[in-house]
């Protein structure tokens, strides 16, 4: 009888109500105060108790499905959570420099890539805020570079009725050594902001030179509503990234699916 894989079963839709969410970031240069891995300054904004509608736009006019230049991204799926922190997707058409409305309101977005695109896939860098009080653009959510083409921000926001359960993060720093040849250090840190709490720290990693893998035979777990959020200090102008794996967990009252391998249930 063939060894099945738990996380591959999961990945493939065998198990009913558990799916796996990835979140990668990069921090292309830290500083000696905690800042989120994701490609600005600072921490990722912890967004109010409304949900707003996001303004999307590029710094190139050639990212937009019409027009003689549309060379660039056309389109943009966004994932993120509604005002009850339901689960939200959709697909944004893209219209250059112009800004252009999501459908969904927002209190965070998750992922955003881009979904589909002219011969050079992606022209600019399209930006992603909240709307501002007066129907303009407000707090800044992220970028997508187009040598990505997808947010590259270690954070993530557990939906309503889901569990997150963290099973593995990567960590790595460059260069491995300064001009002295002294070793870059860094220390990474796992936060979470549980729903009407403030945010606080649950791991810390130190790093010298080498990137880590950390595996959790005992997964840390995130209920629904809280925010995760990957931070790093250290060596200024280092170049630091992130990588986690989480198992999302629906609580519908759908039963999980056992398998059944080498006499054990799973």
């Amino acid at each position: 009888m063939p060894l099945i894989e738990p996380k591959l079963e999961i990945a493939k839709g065998n198990y009913t109500n558990h799916s796996h969410v990835y979140k990668t970031g990069r921090n292309t240069s830290i500083s000696t105060t905690n800042e989120t891995i994701w490609n600005q300054s600072g921490t990722y904004p912890t967004i109010g108790g409304t949900a707003l509608v996001l303004f999307v736009s590029s710094s190139a006019n050639q990212d937009t499905l019409t027009g003689p230049d549309k060379v660039g991204a056309r389109t943009l799926t966004v994932t993120g959570v509604d005002g009850n922190y339901n689960e939200v997707i959709e697909t944004i058409t893209l219209n250059g420099t112009a800004s252009v409305l999501s459908t969904n309101s927002y209190l965070a977005v998750n992922d955003a890539f881009v979904a589909t695109g002219g011969s050079a896939e992606q022209s600019g860098s399209i930006s992603i805020t909240l709307s501002g009080s007066v129907g303009t653009p407000g707090t800044f959510l992220g970028t997508i570079d187009n040598e990505y083409k997808r947010l590259t921000q270690a954070h993530y926001t557990v939906p309503l009725g889901h569990t997150a359960y963290l099973q593995s993060i990567k960590y790595g720093i460059s260069p491995l050594v300064d001009v002295a040849s002294t070793a870059i250090s860094a220390s990474f840190l796992i936060y979470q902001k549980p729903s009407g709490s403030v945010y606080r720290c649950e791991s810390i990693h130190n790093v010298s030179g080498n990137g880590i893998v950390s595996h959790y035979d005992s997964a840390i777990s995130f209920d629904e509503k809280t925010e995760i959020d990957i931070r790093v200090n250290g060596d200024i102008g280092s170049d630091a990234s992130a990588e986690f794996s989480l198992i999302l967990v629906s609580s519908s009252n759908v039963p999980v699916q056992g398998v059944n391998f080498q006499g054990f249930v799973i």
